[in-house]
């Protein structure tokens, strides 16, 4: 696991560094403009695109070979631009999406005189750190469309920046940051003509989704109903308008259409499982489902079959439960194959047939789970993941690289060699920089870490946080807020519900949420959720460490801690103990 966490740490800094360092190039320059190409063919492939993508895949593949053949270099740029588009959200296939994006930019590199404007490229290099988890890359390169695009003045495209952006901080859990970015969207999709009311849609879906992160989850219905009535006003354009304009965007946006209906339905039946109304929370997934088919929305089918084996288990329905973790186990292995995902349903077959006291069954998907938790799978996983960042990370560089060097021809007629021996100067005293820089930091991180981990053992141990003993206390009131807080929160560990949040605890005090929010932060040094999260980890640390039962696992631990869900327990886990929970039950188990 060391090795794995020195590599993951290097390749991310590398990342970020070599984007800027692309950057301080690129900014020089513009991109030029597509020139006109093969419209008609590309709407085809777009129709697909929304109707039969495996049909757009065959009829890409054959357009790839007549292109690479007639050397139309850029047509293939706007082909794998498009089929990695289609990979990462039809197919859900991130690696085949990443290898398209890299085809597309080793183009670049090898024709630099080719006249094609760069955003999306760039805009889907920040899909995919999005999608690796790296939020604060991808927040950067986001960042820096700006300065290289030639469409930032387009309102769709900026509204598309600010909204991941947006994304990206609600993934660092960062609630403002990510409101404010989502509320500078609305000015933007206004100027959007026919597509505004789809693009008003995502915008409430997003808020929806936000209001989790930001515990305000009773606003989640109202957003949902706003996007009933725009989906009412859509269908009325679409029904009533005679312009040809208007039902071309109808076919266009018809996948874009289902999507954010399937999102809608999704985050309202989340709201209604956090309320415990599973009958609704059903009824809900069901339309999610329906309409998901109706446009073979793959990617969201393994969210809400798990979903529905929630909700059915909940409802002691355990057999239709059953049925949804077969349907999820099918697809699994038939589409995606994702580990994670696997044991997941291993782990919630050993629940339901323990419910139905079937112990040779939970005791199988046991060991099943257990089997895809191996070490070597995540191991090979891992590094499969380096060397798709390695990837990323380097032909945007000599992409910039490129353009650096078809700027200079354009300008003088002529690179003088000793420019280029400046920049490989540079290049090189900047990267040893970096290098030493990153490994100051990793030995640092390390040291940290093991810090972190004594920390917590003597936390866990004597049941005291070393850390926050010596409390900056204000005034009286503040010092009587603070008491009656431990008094009544921590002490009697009110925290471990995992219904508490922000505004009960403000209620149990007698005081207003702001104010309890702002005194947490002065005393504590953290915000709410965070020494909310830390106290939870901090229990579940004295859980496995007291525990004497031969039988002990942490397979439910999240829950009885005041976890809502299992990702969310192993990441603060690993944030405040240093290791996964697997690793500390090892390391301090008496049995």
């Amino acid at each position: 696991m060391t090795k794995i966490y020195w590599k993951k740490t290097f390749i991310i800094n590398c990342i970020l560094s070599l984007f800027i360092f692309s950057l301080i190039f690129s900014c020089n320059f513009k991109s030029d403009k597509n020139i006109d190409i093969d419209d008609a063919f590309f709407k085809k492939l777009a129709h697909y695109y929304n109707e039969k993508p495996d049909s757009a895949i065959i009829l890409a593949n054959q357009a790839e070979k007549k292109y690479i053949q007639n050397e139309e270099y850029v047509k293939l740029v706007r082909l794998y631009g498009f089929l990695s588009e289609l990979y990462q959200y039809r197919k859900n296939d991130e690696y085949k999406a990443l290898s398209y994006i890299n085809l597309a930019l080793d183009i670049f590199v090898q024709h630099p005189e080719l006249e094609y404007d760069k955003t999306f490229i760039y805009i889907n290099t920040g899909n995919i750190l999005y999608r690796y988890k790296l939020y604060e890359e991808a927040i950067y390169v986001y960042r820096q469309i700006e300065n290289i695009s030639e469409k930032f003045e387009d309102p769709e495209v900026i509204s598309l920046i600010f909204n991941n952006i947006a994304l990206a901080y609600e993934g660092l859990e960062n609630c403002d940051s990510a409101k404010y970015y989502f509320n500078k969207t609305p000015e933007y999709i206004e100027k959007c003509g026919e597509k505004e009311y789809l693009l008003k849609i995502q915008y409430y879906n997003y808020l929806a989704s936000l209001s989790f992160l930001c515990e305000n989850i009773d606003s989640i219905p109202i957003y949902f109903n706003k996007t009933q009535e725009l989906y009412e006003n859509l269908d009325n354009l679409f029904l009533n308008s005679t312009s040809q304009e208007v039902k071309n965007y109808q076919k266009e946006s018809k996948l874009n259409y289902y999507t954010n209906l399937v999102r809608a339905h999704t985050t309202l039946s989340d709201y209604y499982i956090i309320k415990k109304d599973f009958t609704k929370a059903v009824y809900n997934l069901n339309i999610a489902l329906n309409n998901a088919k109706t446009v073979n929305l793959e990617t969201r089918y393994y969210r809400i079959y798990s979903s529905l084996y929630d909700s059915y288990f909940n409802l002691e329905n355990y057999e239709t439960a059953l049925k949804y973790l077969d349907t999820s186990l099918n697809w699994n292995f038939t589409n995606n194959k994702n580990f994670e995902e696997i044991i997941e349903i291993n782990e919630n077959y050993s629940k339901t047939y323990k419910a139905l006291n079937n112990n040779q069954l939970a005791n199988y998907h046991k060991e099943q789970a257990n089997l895809y938790t191996d070490s070597l799978i995540f191991d090979k996983n891992s590094e499969e993941l380096v060397l798709k960042k390695i990837e990323l990370a380097v032909l945007p560089v000599q992409l910039a690289m490129k353009d650096v060097e078809l700027s200079k021809i354009k300008q003088d007629g002529v690179i003088e060699r000793q420019s280029i021996f400046i920049y490989i100067l540079l290049f090189g005293l900047v990267f040893i920089i970096i290098t030493l820089s990153i490994y100051y930091k990793l030995y640092k991180n390390l040291k940290n870490t093991q810090q972190e981990l004594a920390y917590k053992t003597i936390t866990n141990i004597k049941g005291t946080d070393i850390r926050t003993s010596s409390k900056r206390m204000g005034d009286a009131t503040e010092t009587q807020l603070i008491e009656k807080f431990e008094d009544e929160i921590i002490k009697p560990k009110v925290f471990l519900d995992t219904n508490l949040n922000l505004n009960l605890v403000a209620e149990k005090l007698n005081s207003n949420r702001s104010y309890v929010s702002a005194i947490i932060n002065n005393v504590y040094g953290m915000n709410y959720n965070d020494y909310i999260n830390k106290l939870r980890i901090e229990e579940a640390c004295q859980k496995i460490i007291n525990n004497t039962n031969p039988n002990f696992t942490i397979d439910h631990l999240y829950s009885e801690v005041g976890f809502t869900g299992k990702s969310t327990f192993y990441n603060a886990f690993k944030k405040y103990v240093g290791v996964t929970p697997a690793v500390f039950f090892k390391l301090n188990s008496k049995i």
